[in-house]
């Protein structure tokens, strides 16, 4: 089945959590082709406003650093979402994802990328510790090292059918050989800025590459959008990796 980018595209998945897919559902899903219309406009919101993860830094960094590396993008122009709206009852709001594509349709936004970013901090003693002799001197002397790893995460969303159509992931590692014990924390918040930042460059270089990649291997070449009298790019790989 194809799917035209200028038609009107139902939501292929369940739109509150308590419904089920079924298998008639399930197989139109996997049937379902996107055609990813380039450039493309695409809101740029941080996963972790929808999942409720909690880190130090502001999950919104990684997002506004996603959206400033595609900036200069040929293939999209995005644009970094506000805080997704707080004021509306639990039991007015079918499911997360579906409160996003609401948030898309707002800002007339055909494409979602969404970014998740998650740490694993490893705190180990170094050579300096062997002066600690109490309390005291472990607020001066720095005889601890911190090793993190950051796993940073990029989705592309079709917003009218919900479905993905590129997706990366990033491994990134930062460490201070020398930290205060009183000071972990601060400490572990200025490495997942610094990862946070690093991160979204990459991973802004990794969407853009994409969609290269498509216009250059992907086959065949779609009609020039119709809102904007733009060239399209030929279909995007689903959910490649």
């Amino acid at each position: 089945m194809h799917q035209e980018r200028g038609a009107q595209a139902s939501d292929l998945f369940p739109k509150t959590k308590h419904e089920v897919m079924t298998e008639e559902a399930i197989a139109r899903a996997l049937e379902q082709r996107v055609e990813l219309v380039l450039p493309a406009r695409v809101l740029v919101v941080p996963g972790d406003e929808l999942t409720g993860y909690y880190c130090r830094s502001n999950p919104r960094r990684l997002a506004s650093a996603v959206a400033e590396g595609l900036a200069d993008s040929a293939y999209f122009q995005p644009t970094l979402s506000m805080p997704l709206e707080q004021g509306r009852a639990p039991e007015d709001v079918a499911d997360p994802l579906q409160r996003l594509r609401e948030r898309a349709a707002r800002y007339r936004c055909p494409d979602v990328l969404l970014t998740f970013a998650n740490f694993e901090h490893h705190v180990s003693p170094n050579p300096l510790a062997i002066l600690y002799v109490g309390l005291v001197t472990m607020l001066f002397v720095p005889g601890d090292s911190i090793e993190t790893d950051a796993y940073l995460d990029a989705v592309l969303l079709d917003v009218r059918t919900g479905i993905i159509v590129y997706a990366t992931s990033l491994r990134l590692e930062e460490s201070d050989p020398l930290v205060r014990p009183t000071n972990n924390a601060e400490a572990e918040r200025v490495i997942e800025r610094t990862l946070l930042e690093r991160g979204g460059v990459e991973l802004a270089k990794r969407i853009d590459k994409a969609a290269l990649h498509a216009m250059t291997f992907g086959g065949k070449s779609l009609p020039a959008a119709a809102d904007a009298g733009r060239p399209a790019a030929p279909v995007a790989p689903a959910a490649a990796r």
